[in-house]
């Protein structure tokens, strides 16, 4: 008995039409592609072209240009009437040569230890500043020794990213034109110090009381870490804090090469001279200025924007108020046990 066969299943074709709508859809996918990745070469392109350009018309500041810049002027209430100043300072240049090479490295393993390999420019700097500057916090900057540099050339009362794209293109501009070695010795020479000193040779003085040539490594490590922070790492204020951040300079400074571990292990913090009362801001000015200081830096300002950035601040501090509360102590105050004591 045969069994019955099924039917065999049809395989419709194509129709010419429709196998010709498949062909055409291939290559309209095709040159819409190219076509996108030709704009985007393009304006890339354009991109790099016009930032080289803004580049090339970017002037590089000399270091005295920079050193130079304005001291910040702090007003009573009213807006007008001078409380005080702050920036006023002592500088002094010096040639690189004149530098210690312990001391060039542990600013190296302080503030950019590829200061000599990279380009100028921190990528990784750049990413942190723009993720803080969109949670809201202050206007960042990278953090290279070429950048610093940069931003000090740019210091105004202008905290925007034009000021940032400012400082951003002199970084290229001094990588392509000037060597690492002129960049760090004019940083090292406008940088602030704290104690009212810009460059390492007059902070050498200050912190030690000799020329920066006869610093040892401990010293210059000191020198180095205060950078960071002139006010926040002061000796009188904070040395639990700078010392902490001295150890942290002399570490990295094994972890470079750049001493030996045996020199490490030997070094002891060095004995840093006393401030002189007329390099701090003394008595009831003194104390208002500071506050003023302090305030600053809480709203985000560095220190070397305060010294010396052209600030003019109007403060909420009432000269009369002020006046009236110092004759009313100096009225009812002790008149025993007032050594030292000082009244406005």
């Amino acid at each position: 008995m045969s069994t019955p066969r099924k039917p065999a299943k049809r395989v419709a074709k194509p129709s010419a039409a429709a196998a010709s709508t498949a062909r055409k859809s291939k290559p309209k996918k095709r040159h819409w592609v190219r076509g996108l990745v030709i704009i985007f070469v393009v304006l890339a392109a354009l991109g790099v072209g016009a930032f080289a350009l803004a580049v090339s018309f970017t002037d590089v500041p000399s270091p005295n240009e920079v050193s130079t810049s304005e001291a910040t002027i702090v007003y009573w209430s009213d807006g007008s009437t001078e409380l005080g100043r702050l920036g006023e300072a002592t500088r002094r240049s010096v040639a690189l040569a004149d530098v210690p090479i312990d001391a060039q490295h542990a600013v190296l393993a302080a503030e950019d230890r590829s200061f000599y390999e990279h380009g100028g420019v921190s990528p990784l700097g750049i990413g942190r500043a723009v993720i803080n500057n969109l949670k809201g916090g202050s206007t960042q900057g990278g953090s290279t020794i070429t950048q610093q540099y940069a931003k000090n050339a740019y210091l105004t009362q202008d905290r925007t990213w034009s000021r940032k794209v400012k400082e951003l293109l002199l970084a290229f501009k001094l990588e392509t034109v000037v060597s690492k070695d002129q960049i760090l010795e004019d940083y090292l020479n406008t940088i602030y110090f704290g104690r009212g000193a810009y460059g390492i040779e007059a902070a050498s003085i200050a912190y030690f009381g000799t020329s920066v040539e006869n610093l040892d490594v401990a010293q210059a490590a000191v020198l180095a870490s205060v950078i960071k922070s002139p006010n926040g790492l002061a000796p009188e204020e904070n040395l639990p804090a700078l010392k902490a951040r001295w150890a942290y300079v002399l570490d990295s400074m094994v972890e470079q090469g750049w001493i030996t571990p045996q020199q490490r292990k030997t070094a002891s913090f060095p004995d840093i001279n006393t401030q002189k009362a007329g390099n701090r801001l003394g008595g009831q000015t003194g104390f208002l200025l500071q506050a003023v200081t302090d305030q600053l830096v809480t709203l985000g300002f560095d220190e070397t924007e305060i010294q010396r950035g052209g600030l003019r601040i109007t403060s909420t501090f009432e000269k009369g108020a002020q006046k009236a509360a110092t004759a009313a102590v100096r009225k009812v105050g002790p008149d025993v046990n007032t050594e030292g004591l000082r009244i406005g």
